[in-house]
C-alpha cells in the first residue's frame, strides 16, 4: 500500500471534514489542532519527511495505547472537556482512515471518555427570597425620601415579577403593556426563536402589578409602550436588569450567584419542590426540550437527599455501602491516586449492589521498568469471592483494565442468579 506522508493525510482528512461532513471552521480547527497534539504526545515528528513512523503508530494503535494516551492526558491536567474534544477527533480521524481501508478498526470508539458533571443552576430557597422580597417592600414602604421609596419599590417589584413568572431576562425587557392581561392574570411572552406562550399569574402577582402601574412605573417617555421601565422611563437594559437583580439580592450573601436568570433558577426549583408537574414547568419556562428542564429536577434532588439522609435509618444505610480497603506495596501512594483509586472502584457497585467489599492492592514489580504497575482486586460479595488482576504501565491504566474485568464477572453473577 502506497504511503501517503503526514501532511497530505492530515490536508485529506481537513477537506473530508469540510466538504464531506460539513463541519464548522471552528470544529476543523479543533479536531487538527487536537491531532497534532496527540501525536506529539505520542512522539510522532510532524511533517512529511516522517511519514514511516506516522503510519507505524497508526497500524499499531490498539485500545490498550489508546487508552494510556487518554489517561495520560487527564493526569497532565487536561479538563474533561478537552480530553473530550480531543477523543472525538481522534475517533472521527480513525473512522476516516477505516473508510479509506487504511486500517481494519478503530480503537478508540472502545475508549471511554471521562464524563463531565452538569453544573445545577444556582437558585434561591423560596423562603429566603421570599423574606428579602417583602422586606423590601417594608423598606419601601418606611422611606422618608421619595428617592429611597421609589427606589426600594423597584427593587421589591421586579425582583417578585421575575421570581413569580420565571421569565428571562430578555423576555421581562420585552414586555410590552398590551402583553400584560390584568383581567385575565396571563402574560404573552415572546421567547427564544420568536416563540409565543402564556405564563400565567396569580391574584398576588396582580395587585402588585396594578400598583406597579398606578403607582410604581417610571413616567414613559414618547412612545415607549414597555412593561419594565428604567429610571429615565425608556426600557430597561439588560445591564440595568442585572445590576438592578443584583442590589436586591446583595444582602443574601451566602448566595455566591445574584442575577434575573438565578430568579429563573429559583422559580423553576419552587414549583418543583411544591409537587408541580416537570411537563408543565417546562411549557412555563418555554424550553424546547424536556431534558433541559430536568436539569432543576437534578436540584430539587439533591435536596431531598440532604433532608432524607439526615433520618437516623438512612444514615445507617449509608453505613452498609461497599467497604473499600486501599493498600499500596512498595510505593508512597498520593492523595490524588488514592481519590482515583477509591472513584473507580466505587462505580462498581452500579453493577452489583451487594458489594460487601473491596480489597484494593497495588504494588511496583520491579522499579525503573516500563509494565510494572500491579493492581489486584478482590470483590466480597454475598455467596461469591471475585478477583482481577492486571499489569500496566500506570496504576491508573491497571485500576481501569482491573475494574472492566470485575464489571465483566459481575454481570455474569447477575445472570446466574436471576
Amino acid at each position: 500500500m502506497e504511503i501517503i506522508d503526514n501532511e497530505s493525510i492530515l490536508k485529506s482528512y481537513e477537506q473530508h471534514l469540510r466538504l464531506e461532513q460539513g463541519a464548522s471552521e471552528h470544529t476543523i480547527k479543533a479536531y487538527l489542532s487536537d491531532l497534532h497534539k496527540w501525536l506529539w504526545a505520542e512522539g510522532v515528528a510532524q511533517g512529511g519527511a516522517d511519514n514511516e513512523a506516522l503510519w507505524s503508530y497508526i497500524r499499531s494503535v490498539d485500545v490498550r495505547s489508546a487508552r494510556k494516551g487518554v489517561l495520560r492526558q487527564v493526569r497532565n491536567g487536561s479538563s474533561t472537556r478537552t480530553v473530550q474534544r480531543c477523543l472525538a477527533a481522534l475517533r472521527s480521524f480513525f473512522n476516516y482512515l477505516q473508510k479509506r481501508g487504511e486500517v481494519t478498526q478503530n480503537p478508540f470508539l472502545q475508549v471511554q471518555a471521562p464524563k463531565s458533571s452538569k453544573p445545577l443552576p444556582p437558585f434561591v430557597n423560596a423562603s429566603v427570597l421570599t423574606n428579602r422580597i417583602e422586606q423590601l417592600y417594608d423598606d419601601a414602604k418606611r422611606a422618608e425620601r421619595e428617592e429611597d421609596r421609589c427606589r426600594n419599590w423597584e427593587l421589591a417589584f421586579v425582583t417578585d415579577f421575575l421570581f413569580q413568572t420565571g421569565l428571562r431576562s430578555s423576555e421581562a425587557r420585552g414586555l410590552r403593556l398590551k402583553d400584560v392581561d390584568q383581567e385575565r392574570c396571563q402574560l404573552r411572552v415572546v421567547g427564544k426563536g420568536s416563540k409565543e406562550r402564556i405564563v400565567p399569574y396569580g391574584a398576588l402577582l396582580k395587585e402588585k402589578i396594578g400598583l406597579y402601574l398606578s403607582k410604581g412605573r417610571r413616567p414613559a417617555g414618547p412612545d415607549v409602550d414597555h412593561f419594565l421601565l428604567n429610571d429615565r422611563g425608556v426600557a430597561m437594559s439588560e445591564g440595568y436588569l442585572y445590576r438592578l437583580i443584583g442590589a436586591s439580592l446583595a444582602p443574601l450573601e451566602q448566595y455566591s450567584k445574584k442575577s434575573p436568570h438565578v430568579l429563573r433558577h429559583s422559580f423553576a426549583t419552587a414549583l418543583l419542590n411544591d409537587g408541580a408537574d416537570i411537563l408543565s414547568v417546562k411549557e412555563l419556562l418555554g424550553h424546547e426540550s424536556i431534558s433541559t428542564t430536568s436539569i432543576y429536577t437534578h436540584t430539587t434532588f439533591e435536596e431531598l437527599k440532604q433532608m432524607y439522609h439526615a433520618h437516623p435509618r438512612a444514615q445507617e444505610e449509608r453505613r452498609k455501602c461497599m467497604d473499600i480497603k486501599l493498600q499500596g506495596k512498595n510505593l508512597q501512594m498520593t492523595e490524588k491516586l488514592q481519590e482515583f483509586v477509591e472513584k473507580r472502584v466505587s462505580k462498581l457497585e452500579r453493577f452489583y449492589g451487594d458489594i460487601i467489599q473491596a480489597e484494593v492492592v497495588l504494588t511496583v514489580d520491579k522499579a525503573e521498568t516500563n509494565n510494572n504497575k500491579r493492581a489486584r482486586i478482590r470483590l466480597d460479595v454475598p455467596g461469591s469471592d471475585l478477583f482481577a488482576e492486571k499489569v500496566a504501565d500506570t496504576f491508573e491504566e491497571a485500576v481501569v483494565e482491573v475494574c472492566e474485568a470485575l464489571e465483566v464477572q459481575l454481570e455474569r453473577l447477575k445472570d446466574r442468579r436471576k
